[in-house]
């Protein structure tokens, strides 16, 4: 599990999962030799949970705020001070963050103006007292003086968690929200032509994702919200989009009174689903996000797809959101193993018809004839799939929004170093998708 997850803070386009080896085809895939750091990851961009953290505006009084992570690599906010709260979504891992590099600690103390994280250290000679369990004022040391506060412990809810510790205070049957990817939104990219190279331009599916996972106060999970925002359509044929969760709780879905799905965009007549809401005939828990793509963003006429083009009107970005209900126990978040999760396009309502991020298992329901067809250059039962002969991919993962080509552009001539990327298996140009000197040329990447 370990050398998934650290596989799934690159790209995941030059890397294969393991997974479970059962007879069949497309459980076989084993994890190939490409290295696991084939990504320059953004600083800033973490793929574990998070949890957000409001920091009292009284600290917040010079003339130029800044909070970062412990170590000052991540700025979570940058600011004038105004003397008004500020909240920053903060790895769970971390229980301190710095302000104006001052170390303060995440606090469970609420003043009157509001919830504020604790500074670490008070002079010994100040007589104030870092204790708040007997309700008295205290005075605590703002980024340029003394601050007074006076503290209470508040509960509105009476769920355990303190008010200033909980996004739900109102709530007794939730406390937290966890995020994943934790700093932000990434992006997945389809070419839909697979197993055919096809223009190669990248903007058949473009769709940003993240799963909110909110918890109670013992940290069980209430419900697991995935936000798809749903960006481009460069493409003729009415492309689906869905991913499986390999690594769930066995539990979570062997009975079907322990797991409800809903929010889907289902339309057509090619996608079955149980009683649940996941679709029938996966031995892996699969879940349909939409079965065609301009259902939800539409043509604007002139030209084939969705904002792709500039000389047709841009339309609305559409967000679906899947809602995921757990019952019948007391599950946690590695349950649902998200970071494990499987994206993937549906064809042109061809169910079989899959693309996957490479070195990623099909679902039961596609067709393992078109493996190693055309340019694919797929071996499944020894752990390749997705990838033509030169190692270029079908899908790409990124940890920050994509810029996609424009129509009928190919991604090699939009982004300069993609080729080498790809091609040297990431050891070239892992940060290949990033706005340098010499990486792109802008007058091919499309400009809502």
């Amino acid at each position: 599990m370990n050398t998934r997850i650290a596989f799934y803070l690159t790209i995941f386009t030059l890397a294969v999962f393991t997974v479970s080896c059962r007879k069949e085809w497309n459980n076989k895939i084993q994890e190939n030799q490409v290295g696991t750091k084939s990504l320059n990851v953004p600083a800033g961009f973490d793929w574990s949970v998070s949890r957000d953290v409001t920091i009292d505006g009284s600290y917040l009084t010079s003339s130029t705020v800044r909070i970062t992570s412990p170590d000052e690599r991540t700025i979570y906010y940058t600011g004038t001070g105004d003397g008004k709260p500020v909240t920053v979504n903060v790895p769970i891992i971390y229980n301190q963050v710095n302000v104006n590099g001052i170390p303060f600690n995440i606090s469970n103390v609420k003043s009157q103006y509001g919830s504020f994280a604790t500074r670490t250290s008070i002079s010994d000679n100040s007589k104030r007292t870092k204790n708040a369990t007997d309700q008295q004022p205290q005075a605590f040391m703002g980024n340029e003086s003394a601050q007074t506060f006076a503290t209470s412990f508040v509960d509105a809810d009476g769920d355990g968690v303190l008010d200033v510790d909980d996004a739900y205070p109102n709530d007794p049957l939730r406390a937290y929200n966890n995020y994943f990817p934790a700093a932000g939104f990434g992006s997945l990219a389809f070419e839909d032509l697979w197993p055919g190279i096809g223009d190669y331009d990248f903007n058949d599916l473009v769709v940003d994702y993240r799963f909110q996972v909110v918890t109670n106060a013992v940290n069980n999970v209430v419900e697991v919200y995935g936000h798809f925002a749903s960006k481009a359509a460069g493409a003729t044929l009415n492309n689906g989009f869905g991913f499986s969760l390999p690594d769930i709780s066995p539990d979570l879905t062997s009975n079907p009174a322990n797991l409800q799905v809903s929010g889907m965009e289902i339309n057509e007549n090619y996608i079955s689903l149980n009683a649940q809401g996941l679709e029938n005939g996966q031995s892996k828990p699969t879940f349909i996000v939409h079965d065609n793509i301009f259902n939800l963003l539409a043509q604007p006429g002139g030209g084939t797809g969705a904002n792709t083009t500039d000389w047709t009107a841009s339309v609305a970005y559409d967000t679906t959101v899947l809602m995921i209900v757990p019952s019948g126990g007391n599950y946690v978040m590695a349950d649902f193993g998200l970071t494990t999760w499987n994206p993937f396009l549906i064809v042109d309502g061809q169910r079989g018809h899959e693309v996957h991020l490479p070195g990623f298992a099909a679902t039961d329901l596609a067709d393992p004839a078109k493996f190693a067809t055309f340019e694919d250059d797929s071996d499944p039962l020894n752990g390749r799939t997705y990838l033509s002969h030169r190692n270029l991919p079908w899908a790409i993962n990124l940890p920050a929004s994509f810029a996609w080509p424009k129509e009928k552009v190919d991604i090699t001539r939009a982004y300069l170093k993609f080729a080498e990327w790809a091609e040297s298996g990431g050891s070239l140009y892992p940060d290949w998708y990033l706005n340098e000197p010499g990486y792109r040329d802008v007058n091919l990447i499309y400009n809502p």
